[in-house]
């Protein structure tokens, strides 16, 4: 339950507050400012409805969705629930249906814009909210929301892996068009463990794995894996260690 920073909140309360790990994940539309600049409204608004509805599809009883900002959303998975939902399997189920609803923007490229995920396990979370909003119906409601060290690193990462890639692509001439998964280390090692528990599998195995497509329309794509290090480019957060799905067609030798 979200806690409530409002009028009268005693400092004993705030530092009695406990943390709710879990995972971040942000889902970003890929180029949308020059669709915007190339597109009619009615061709730009209904890829970012679509875009977003499909993205909020999966806000269920494990990803909650959080708030948007611009063409960004941010959701939120607690790492333990009622439920008792093992943590390793909510990492594996977020990350495959993060490959799902990227691999449906890449796909049905007449109803969505191409779409850039980043998930990160996030230890220094706090489920609080701090802007209350007032509904005619409920009165003064706090919605839930999640702030914290860990929150922020996610945010720093995936910019600045989103800057590194776009930085690359126009050095080479490429264009940017997202298709992008990118994971820190933490996220990746507790996917890999689960897989390992349940397959017995080995990293080579595990990496194989992740290359799949889920999506009906996927046969001709493959997912490549990548590994980058930042060591100052993501401020604050120094010797960053991110992974990267990048949704290609097989047989396709261009790489980010």
């Amino acid at each position: 339950m979200v806690f409530q920073f409002k009028q009268g909140t005693t400092k004993e309360e705030i530092c009695n507050l406990g943390k709710t790990p879990g995972f971040c994940i942000s889902i970003d539309i890929a180029g949308s400012t020059s669709m915007k600049k190339i597109s009619c409204k009615a061709e730009w608004m209904a890829k970012i409805k679509n875009s977003f509805q499909i993205s909020n599809s999966y806000n269920d009883v494990e990803w909650e969705f959080i708030k948007g900002i611009g063409d960004e959303w941010m959701f939120y998975c607690p790492y333990c629930d009622q439920n008792e939902t093992c943590p390793e399997t909510k990492a594996v189920n977020s990350l495959n249906r993060l490959k799902h609803i990227i691999e449906m923007s890449a796909f049905e490229k007449v109803y969505f814009k191409e779409l850039v995920g980043t998930i990160c396990y996030c230890k220094e979370a706090y489920n609080i909210s701090f802007a209350p909003l007032f509904s005619k119906k409920q009165g003064l409601e706090y919605p839930e929301d999640y702030y914290g060290l860990d929150i922020d690193r996610t945010f720093r990462i995936a910019a600045g892996a989103k800057r590194e890639f776009k930085n690359k692509c126009k050095k080479e001439d490429k264009e940017y068009n997202g298709n992008l998964i990118i994971m820190d280390k933490s996220f990746y090692d507790i996917c890999k463990k689960e897989y390992k528990k349940n397959n017995s599998g080995h990293k080579e195995q595990f990496n194989n794995y992740l290359k799949q497509p889920l999506y009906e329309n996927g046969s001709k794509h493959e997912w490549r894996l990548g590994r980058k290090t930042f060591e100052k480019e993501i401020s604050d957060f120094p010797n960053e260690t991110i992974y990267y799905l990048i949704l290609m067609e097989k047989g396709n030798s261009n790489e980010y």
